[in-house]
């Protein structure tokens, strides 16, 4: 089983913390994918606590057009639009766990920003015994922030309630993890949607934000290439923003939700996914938490410089700081937080370490 994450050198200063969670948690090794070319000789620089190993676009032996990347340690190039390199690079982090599922590896995806709390984040993953668990996104809790976090509104939460976040998942080496992640990335290269849309579509039949598009042909222009839907999907559901001026009148504020496949594409996949076999299954948002969960347990769990029995009691595993929490957490300029003080707790003779 091979852990592995991946970013560029702008997110090494949550990479720290990574690393020594890590490190907490009896994590010895992992893999990093490495964007920028930068990434790998800056964490030994920074003396990286614990042993890793390093690959880059080159190694995956994906097309050119996948492996060509510029400028990629540039914060204005993490788009997702198809030429940009941020979404090639979730290209090719979905060839590497194929590569790995092929060789019999196993494989923990894990986002540079998933905080892992316990010694039991990989055994509590590993034992429910599916092709693929993977990570809620569902939206709970008291959080609402529908710009950088679709679906927080508590009115809007029931529309999330079975997405999952590809920024977290464990992967078995068996035929049918394989299946899965090679019709995963076709979705991506045919329709252009990141790498948690095109999973959440194979797995339930609908994207999350993006609606899928394909390739412009003949004379149109790089605008109108990029603007044309797909008619292999129905019409999504419109998220309408908050705010007094963002309404279904002027089309402020709206966000596509829940694209669905047409029934002829996804009756095919389902059938595919009992032919081969395939088994999946969401985490716990109780013991994985995201980001909506962070904000919602901020002042009673997290805000805390000590792990306390009460916050013992919670129960997490591992905390993933997406959906713009990370803002949450700069704004803690004191860093009273424990999650920004992994260290070792010390033990008693005989005595187990609480986490």
């Amino acid at each position: 089983m091979v852990l592995t994450t991946y970013h560029n050198i702008g997110m090494l200063d949550f990479a720290t913390l990574f690393w020594a969670w890590l490190k907490v948690s009896e994590i010895g090794r992992f893999f990093l994918l490495e964007l920028d070319g930068l990434t790998c000789s800056a964490a030994r620089a920074l003396g990286c606590p614990i042993e890793f190993e390093c690959a880059t676009a080159a190694d995956m032996m994906l097309p050119r057009e996948y492996t060509q990347i510029r400028q990629a340690g540039a914060l204005q190039e993490w788009g997702t639009s198809a030429d940009s390199p941020y979404f090639k690079f979730l290209r090719w982090k979905l060839r590497f766990v194929e590569l790995s599922l092929a060789e019999g590896v196993d494989v923990v995806m894990a986002d540079v920003d998933v905080l892992v709390l316990s010694p039991s984040f990989i055994p509590e993953m590993a034992q429910m015994n599916h092709d693929l668990v993977i990570s809620s996104d569902a939206r709970s809790g008291i959080y609402s922030d529908n710009v950088h976090c679709p679906c927080s509104h508590p009115m809007y939460q029931r529309y999330s309630a079975d997405w999952v976040c590809a920024g977290l998942f464990y992967m078995r080496s068996t035929p049918g993890a394989l299946w899965f992640m090679r019709e995963v990335q076709k979705l991506m290269d045919q329709f252009t949607i990141t790498d948690q849309d095109a999973i959440q579509a194979v797995l339930t039949g609908h994207t999350q934000v993006a609606v899928p598009r394909v390739k412009g042909r003949g004379n149109a222009t790089a605008s109108a290439k990029a603007l044309r839907t797909s008619g292999a999907w129905l019409k999504p559901l419109w998220l309408e923003g908050l705010a007094h001026h963002e309404n279904l009148r002027n089309t402020r504020g709206i966000q596509p939700l829940n694209t669905p496949m047409k029934e002829a594409m996804w009756m095919r996949l389902k059938s595919k996914q009992t032919a081969k076999g395939f088994t999946w299954r969401a985490l716990s948002l109780d013991k994985f938490g995201n980001g909506p969960m962070l904000v919602h347990h901020w002042d009673s769990h997290f805000s805390r410089p000590e792990r306390t029995p009460d916050a013992q009691s919670r129960g997490f595993l591992s905390i993933h700081a997406n959906c713009n929490t990370k803002a949450l957490l700069a704004n803690d300029s004191s860093g009273a937080s424990f999650l920004f003080h992994p260290e070792l707790p010390s033990r008693r003779a005989g005595e187990q370490v609480p986490l």
